[in-house]
């Protein structure tokens, strides 16, 4: 600590050797100055941490959704369903082309077919697996045409008069469109 004398001729003490060796008078109003650039630099370095870490949360977080494994609608919870414009769609389709035309009531071979056991045919719901080795067919290319794209990771399909969305991977019945192929 020094003395130094201030700008009233008042002995005052000083923590600074900075004026003494200016031989400053005035030492309140330096040493206020001088709190306040602290200040200001205390203020403006705040402000660039906060922004700095602002900045890094947002690069974690779209790090974290860029990188992390595309989740299909099923694992977040969201039932997928057949929308109200797919579903009058398909209906329409089936209503202007009629039944199928694969040799008048017979199958793919020219056999007259059958629809399947009552007890498969039950199983055909919202939920339940497809049997397995049972031949479902594609939609016709004229009516995926005019669909949207089906959501990543199912697939619709024709059974038995039915028209079904199913999850590709697990085979599991997402909806079911029943009536709508007549024949």
């Amino acid at each position: 600590m020094s003395i130094v004398q201030a700008r009233n001729s008042v002995v005052a003490i000083c923590p600074c050797e900075k004026c003494i060796l200016n031989r400053i008078r005035d030492c309140e109003l330096v040493h206020a100055s001088e709190s306040r650039k602290r200040l200001h630099w205390n203020i403006l370095l705040q402000r660039v941490l906060i922004m700095t870490r602002s900045i890094l949360y947002g690069l974690v977080v779209f790090s974290i959704l860029l990188f992390a494994p595309p989740t299909d609608a099923g694992e977040v919870g969201v039932q997928v369903v057949f929308t109200d414009g797919e579903a009058s769609i398909i209906r329409a389709y089936y209503d202007d082309q009629g039944a199928p035309q694969n040799g008048q009531g017979k199958n793919s071979q020219g056999k007259h077919s059958k629809g399947l056991p009552p007890g498969i045919a039950k199983n055909l719901q919202r939920g339940k697996p497809l049997p397995p080795g049972i031949a479902k067919q594609a939609l016709p290319t004229g009516l995926i045409d005019l669909l949207p794209p089906a959501p990543k990771g199912y697939e619709r399909v024709v059974l038995s008069g039915k028209v079904l969305l199913v999850d590709i991977a697990t085979q599991v019945i997402q909806d079911v469109l029943e009536d709508v192929i007549l024949g």
